[in-house]
């Protein structure tokens, strides 16, 4: 990984990849046109006792900034539009 460290109240975030979703018909939907209201990932950088590297989030979808990050998507979020950890 490289040297970037998020700004204060930030942590990164390597987003989770979706599975296929296809209709009872047959159609497959790409991730853009699903209703999700949230999305998951897995904590890449955080300064937060409570949010540790390898943690699977679930975060806000209009909370984040998308970047590119060592040629990977990553995602740049603000640690009060994270919704919750999985465990």
């Amino acid at each position: 990984m490289s040297n970037f460290i998020p700004a204060k109240n930030k942590i990164l975030v390597k987003p989770v990849k979706l599975q296929e979703k296809v209709t009872n018909t047959g159609i497959l939907l790409p991730d853009s046109a699903r209703d999700e209201k949230a999305l998951r990932g897995i904590v890449a950088f955080s300064e937060y006792s409570d949010l540790n590297v390898g943690d699977e989030v679930l975060f806000s979808k209009f909370g984040y900034d998308d970047c590119e990050i060592d040629g990977e998507r990553h995602c740049v979020v603000s640690v009060t539009n994270i919704l919750g950890v999985f465990k």
